[in-house]
């Protein structure tokens, strides 16, 4: 059942078991995890199934640099931030989950072996083709150039697949809307969290509606699965009983926020020509392989975890698509969901309309390149100076908005330097072909003149730890200190590695349903 929470009568209670709040990748995985179970859901969400200016505006608030709008890099309505989601997936590996002595308060509290079981069925919820990550399984489609005899020591070629992608609010909402014990409220802003006298039980939560209502929810427990930022958000501003926000004894909530850098930092010019992009045609809209420099290698250069996309170049400099080919790749997608996208039309005319630029683009991805440029994509360290902090400034509904000030460390800039230069030694070492530096990257770039941007990917503003004074949540997600609030989301990565976050989050997602199927028997 799907409700607009402007209906609710000014004043209610709503009771239910569980209250999610949120309806991104992890809310609705949660609540599709609870259907047909024997207790009373409610996932509450902010905006309703299309976007709209005035709840969007809800996110406004101040960025530091490299920063995108925060109304501009994230979407408030159904389905989250899936909404504009690229779909690129791949799990965290074994190391990411360890304890590295060069990286300040790395290590989770728990290992791939918790979260590898919920890998496959988070492939199933976003659409992946196969459950295979390694290259073997990939022969015949991976290029040349991640075969090369030099690839696997210091560096490797990694296997990211593609999404279609999953737009969870499309997807899933069919679903959510028969669904007898889950019941989906749009249009409903949770502006604090509430809880009794000694701050260890969340007795209710509190909602504003645009032009409409403010009512309250009670729930046995509480999810919340807002995103880094939200997230951490709600939880400063919920400080009627503490003044630093629930669950916000130790001063961490919004501390140690982070995101994966991005910014053209180098080209490979090759002494052969080398197929570079996946074959045939097809596979390239279904595996994305990444450069990276093998967890052995960080490990002895003692460097955080380095990605990297390999473009080719084309002949006349461009590294951007044509409008022709950016709509046949948006239709082999939609083709691969099983489904007429709503835009077909407007797909066809802009493929038909662009045949030369097309036929150049699809020449250029499957002949050999000459040139390859290095887009990286790497892991930020964890560093308690960059966080979400309150500002004075209120939006529509009556609660504070934020600042989010993103900081990178010493060795976020030598991670990203470093790892070039090894990519240069191996490529030269092996006659391959010769790396040239961008001038921003030979310049010595400080964390503070960093001229690059982020990728879309906030996280660890709430992150899982066993102990109470480095972690805002525990190995179950489970706020420290309150018997039944949890989040759910990449807020609760203690380290981020340097892949795309979504498939960890619906795994955790899965991972904590089970938890809390099991609490509540």
């Amino acid at each position: 059942m799907i409700d607009d929470a402007r209906t609710i009568p000014d004043g209610s209670v709503l009771r239910f078991d569980i209250c999610i709040v949120g309806a991104g990748a992890a809310g609705i995985t949660l609540a599709r995890e609870f259907e047909g179970q024997s207790f009373s859901v409610l996932l509450v969400e902010s905006g309703s199934f299309e976007f709209n200016d005035r709840t969007q505006a809800l996110y406004a608030g101040e960025i530091s640099q490299g920063l995108y709008e925060l109304d501009v890099s994230r979407l408030r309505y159904f389905g989250g931030c899936t909404n504009h989601w690229g779909g690129v997936c791949r799990p965290f590996d074994a190391d990411d989950f360890s304890t590295r002595p060069w990286i300040p308060d790395s290590g989770w509290p728990i290992t791939i072996a918790d979260v590898a079981p919920y890998y496959d069925p988070a492939c199933d919820i976003v659409q992946l083709p196969t459950k295979h990550w390694d290259n073997v399984s990939w022969e015949e489609s991976l290029a040349e150039f991640y075969r090369l005899p030099f690839m696997g020591k210091r560096i490797a070629g990694a296997i990211f697949q593609l999404s279609p992608p999953t737009r969870f609010g499309e997807v899933y909402r069919e679903p959510l809307e028969q669904s007898a014990n889950v019941r989906t409220l749009l249009n409903a802003n949770v502006v604090e969290i509430a809880a009794d006298p000694s701050g260890r039980h969340v007795t209710a939560l509190r909602v504003a509606c645009l032009d409409g209502p403010n009512f309250s929810i009670t729930a046995r427990i509480v999810v919340i699965a807002m995103g880094a930022v939200e997230t951490a958000r709600l939880m400063l501003a919920s400080n009627a009983q503490s003044p630093a926000g629930i669950g916000n004894s130790y001063d961490l909530v919004g501390r140690y926020y982070a995101n994966h850098p991005g910014f053209y930092a180098a080209d490979i010019v090759l002494s052969e020509p080398a197929d570079v992009m996946a074959r045939p045609l097809s596979a390239m809209q279904t595996i994305l392989p990444r450069l990276i420099v093998t967890p052995q290698e960080a490990a002895r250069e003692q460097l955080a975890k380095f990605s990297a996309w390999a473009n080719p170049v084309s002949k006349d400099g461009r590294l951007d698509p044509s409008d022709g080919y950016v709509a046949l790749r948006s239709l082999f997608r939609d083709i691969r969901r099983g489904q007429l996208p709503s835009d077909l039309m407007d797909k066809l005319g802009r493929l038909l309309g662009d045949l030369d630029g097309t036929a150049r683009d699809i020449w250029n991805r499957t002949s050999a390149a000459t040139m390859i440029r290095l887009d990286p994509e790497w892991e930020t360290v964890p560093n308690p100076d960059s966080r979400v902090t309150l500002i004075a400034e209120r939006d529509s509904v009556g609660m504070q908005k934020v600042r989010v000030d993103w900081r990178l460390s010493t060795l976020d800039i030598h991670t990203v330097q470093r790892s070039i230069e090894i990519i240069g030694e191996v490529v030269g070492e092996a006659g391959f072909g010769r790396v040239h530096v961008h001038e921003w990257l030979q310049s010595g770039p400080t964390p503070s003149t960093f001229p690059g941007h982020e990728n879309y990917h906030p996280a660890s503003t709430t992150r899982m730890s066993d102990d109470t004074k480095r972690g805002v949540v525990d190995r179950h997600c489970r706020v420290h200190g309150i018997d039944n609030l949890y989040i759910a989301g990449a807020s609760v990565f203690p380290t981020v590695s340097a892949v795309n976050p979504t498939l960890t989050v619906v795994a955790l997602s899965l991972r904590l349903a089970e938890h809390l199927k099991s609490s509540m028997a």
